[in-house]
């Protein structure tokens, strides 16, 4: 009976986590990309897809490049889970491009849903 419930329980792990892999596939096709993020390299969205997956398993959707002031240069990500609802379900990171690589400067997966729509429907 112990295996049984181990077995049960071990499969119902495995199945429901996203690899990184699947995660890093799917960040390839975010929802939204603003005009100015559109300008960004396959070569800086592959790393952008991989760093995100490494990340958190939340996908990407939305990435909007900032403009102007202190913004220029850093690029906002924001993340979700599929079916996310609640605050946890939803992330907001911040990335900047420092000798050819995407680093991350700050961000977490803690953003109130109301944020992410806002701030995704802004074409940055």
């Amino acid at each position: 009976m112990r295996h049984a419930t181990l077995l049960i329980f071990s499969t119902i792990a495995f199945t429901s986590c996203v690899s990184e892999q699947v995660t890093y596939e799917r960040n390839l096709q975010p929802n939204h990309i603003s005009r100015h993020a559109r300008l960004l390299s396959q070569t800086d969205r592959e790393q952008i897809a991989r760093l995100m997956a490494h990340r958190t398993n939340q996908l990407i959707i939305c990435l909007c490049a900032g403009q102007g002031g202190g913004n220029q240069g850093l690029l906002f990500v924001y993340t979700a889970y599929i079916g996310a609802h609640d605050r946890g379900d939803y992330g907001s990171f911040t990335l900047k491009k420092v000798d050819g690589q995407w680093k991350r400067l700050q961000g977490g997966t803690d953003l109130d849903p109301i944020f992410a729509c806002m701030l995704c429907s802004e074409d940055r």
